[in-house]
């Protein structure tokens, strides 16, 4: 198989994963990634050229190749001080060494911090040279988190045309379609890309990130089942990522199983201490009747807060705004959000915080702007909010959705959505 082009998910507001399409999180982004490398040589690797670079002018090729290296260990550790690292020091190498290589790795660490015209005009720069693989698929990366899905979509069917079979490409469109509300052919993608990579052999964490990308597209499907048996599969291939345990924890949480999905959350949140991982564990303890455990998950969420690091800015705004926690707070970081991208997600938690600090009316608004992926939880907060403007056949219509399409999306907002509807129709 052709291997030009290896993704996964960063850190990005998630954090990406940065673990996307985390329901009131940042839509999970795919992003070119460098393979993985034995850590302990990575790490002689990365101080051999800190102390090559650490001369006067030093060659641009070192400091790219260290920019590189950075990368890679953030793309392991979930790090931003990696990821900022990272991007500076390809900063530097880009101002002579105009290769595409170094600017893909300089696409990509903005692309994690959310700086997202900075990546794209990389990008389109890159595409306009070039047009190679890796820089189409950062293009269409950049425009899928901005929101933009014609452009993403053209630089993705350029991509298939190309690489069909590609694992990578194929998870790509998973997430297109997902975002667009096609919501099965986001999972056949998903499987596929899965079953590809096994066959393929694939290294062990790439084949438990596609497993993971599968499991979620089976999850919000509300196909558990199927979603269990790719979960595992991602556990099973690297146990050492959160985003199979956050994943397989939803899932558990929607069998029932709260024990065993705070058991898993933990787990996720021990690796990486993500906004999302932690309000999401905060969400189990009060639905299994911890509330203590679960204010002690938020108020670690509030403390994120105060790092005042846009890469972390649209997660902390979503956890505050979804739990009720300093709404002008989390309307302000959702605001500045909106203002670096437009996409569903970001007006998703705008409208919510915008609900929580009672504007109603300007709820109402955000929220149109936010629909189109099949998410269920999106619509359930549509549903919240068409009910609290006096348009109760509206909210019937969302909260039905929601249901229907995934009656265990979330440990408490389902039963909310349930007792709602009921209210409304009764």
């Amino acid at each position: 198989m052709r291997r030009t082009i290896i993704l996964t998910f960063f850190l990005a507001g998630l954090i990406a994963a940065l673990y996307g399409w985390r329901a009131l999180t940042d839509a999970p982004v795919v992003q070119a990634a460098i393979p993985a490398a034995d850590p302990i040589e990575r790490e002689r690797l990365i101080a051999v050229f800190e102390r090559r670079v650490a001369v006067p002018d030093p060659e641009p090729l070192n400091l790219s190749v260290l920019g590189r290296l950075y990368l890679e260990r953030a793309k392991s550790d979930k790090s931003l001080g990696d990821y900022t690292m990272a991007r500076d020091t390809l900063l530097v190498a880009a101002g002579t060494l105009e290769d595409s290589a170094t600017l893909l790795n300089l696409a990509n660490s903005h692309l994690a911090l959310h700086e997202f015209e900075d990546a794209r005009q990389i990008a389109y720069r890159v595409v306009a040279a070039d047009s190679s693989d890796g820089a189409l698929a950062i293009l269409a990366d950049v425009e899928l988190a901005l929101g933009d899905y014609e452009a993403a979509l053209q630089a993705l069917e350029r991509l298939a045309r190309r690489l069909p079979d590609e694992p990578s490409i194929l998870v790509r469109r998973a997430q297109y379609h997902f975002l667009t509300g096609d919501i099965e052919l986001a999972q056949d993608l998903g499987e596929r890309a899965a079953d590809v990579a096994a066959s393929a052999g694939l290294t062990w964490q790439d084949q438990s990130f596609y497993s993971m990308v599968a499991g979620r597209m089976n999850f919000e499907a509300g196909d558990y089942r199927t979603a269990r048996t790719y979960l595992l599969r991602a556990i099973e291939a690297d146990s050492r990522s959160p985003g199979p345990l956050f994943e397989l924890g939803r899932v558990r949480a929607a069998d029932g199983d709260l024990l065993e999905a705070i058991r898993l959350l933990q787990g996720a949140v021990a690796l990486v201490p993500d906004p999302a991982n932690l309000s999401y564990l905060g969400d189990l303890y009060i639905a299994n009747g911890d509330k203590p455990a679960g204010r002690a998950q938020y108020d670690t969420v509030e403390a994120i807060e105060q790092l005042d690091q846009s890469a972390y800015r649209l997660a902390v705004a979503a956890a505050l705004a979804n739990n009720g926690l300093h709404p002008d707070s989390a309307l302000e970081l959702a605001r500045a959000e909106l203002s670096v991208r437009t996409d569903p997600t970001t007006w998703h938690v705008y409208a919510v915080a915008l609900y929580q600090t009672g504007a109603l009316d300007q709820a109402y608004a955000a929220i149109q702007n936010a629909l189109g992926p099949a998410d269920a939880r999106l619509w359930y907060h549509a549903g919240v909010i068409a009910a609290a403007t006096g348009r109760q056949e509206e909210a019937v219509h969302h909260l039905t959705a929601a249901l229907k399409a995934n009656p265990g999306f979330h440990p408490l907002d389902a039963p909310r959505a349930r007792a709602l509807l009921e209210a409304l129709t009764s």
